[in-house]
């Protein structure tokens, strides 16, 4: 099945809450940003969110840092996307109103930007590329890909994407200083083209610094758009039709727990079965 956020929905439900003071009665919600981000991309990336066999489930990423996180076991029955909670104290929004003979006037608020809400935007859509390729097994275009960068050409992308400069907002999301993170890479340019062709990126934002980093790549490395380009769809024969074939049964049965099936086809020599955690 396309994204299934039920347990995800079901974390936020939690963090409403209502209640009453004095004559006044109050409401709210404890955290709402990756609720919004994921809204915005089921709104207006449909085709993306359609490809995306996976779940997002009501766990906070595991690595500490990490915004949002993917993981993919397929012989434990584990393929789901983590999200992180905002970084604050106070909830998401809240609103007081005023009762009868009270002198407490009605009051709201709303405690986040929309500058977050996008760049949440970001990681939603960053994570959705990784469960689309579970982790980098099943990537279209990974052979025609293969021999377009010279080890000098992976070499410049990386030092470009780590970005040591001054500027941390330009460095691309989990970027390793010792080599290039092929699926890492990808991910971070599935998201930021994405963002990029519906206008979402805000002036100023860290996903803009982050575009430009990616366009300084692509301008300084001549195979790199192909590259990209070559590898920004899911492995899957159709997402309209029933899921058949090795990949398809995989898709069909991979949230069950420790069902009887193998999976034949890897990538970059990986063993079937093994896990796969991106951030």
């Amino acid at each position: 099945m396309p994204l299934d956020t039920t347990e995800f929905d079901k974390r936020i439900a939690a963090s409403m809450f209502s209640g009453t003071s004095g004559k006044d009665t109050y409401r709210g919600q404890g955290e709402a940003v990756m609720q919004l981000a994921l809204e915005v991309v089921k709104t207006n990336f449909p085709d993306l969110v359609a490809k995306t066999h996976t779940k997002i489930v009501a766990a906070e990423p595991k690595s500490p840092g990490a915004y949002g996180e993917y993981t993919f076991a397929p012989f434990v029955g584990t393929d789901e996307i983590r999200l992180k909670r905002a970084d604050r104290w106070s909830p998401a929004w809240s609103a007081r109103e005023q009762g009868p003979g009270s002198a407490i006037p009605s009051s709201s608020s709303v405690n986040f930007t929309t500058q977050e809400v996008l760049d949440s935007v970001n990681t939603v859509l960053h994570e959705i590329y990784h469960g689309q390729s579970k982790g980098g097994m099943f990537r279209q275009g990974v052979k025609e890909a293969a021999n377009l960068l010279s080890p000098e050409d992976l070499k410049k992308i990386n030092e470009l994407a780590v970005n040591k400069t001054n500027n941390f907002a330009a460095s691309l999301f989990s970027m390793k200083d010792s080599h290039l993170d092929v699926e890492e890479f990808l991910a971070n340019a599935f998201a930021l083209t994405n963002m990029r062709d519906r206008k979402m990126i805000m002036p100023g934002s860290r996903s803009e610094e982050q575009l430009k980093t990616l366009d300084e790549i692509i301008a300084k490395v001549p195979n790199a758009k192909k590259f990209i380009d070559l590898q920004m769809q899911p492995n899957t024969p159709s997402l309209s039709a029933p899921p058949t074939g090795t990949l398809g049964a995989m898709l069909a049965k991979v949230d069950a727990f420790l069902n009887d099936y193998s999976v034949k086809e890897t990538a970059n020599g990986a063993k079937p079965g093994t896990p796969r955690k991106k951030d």
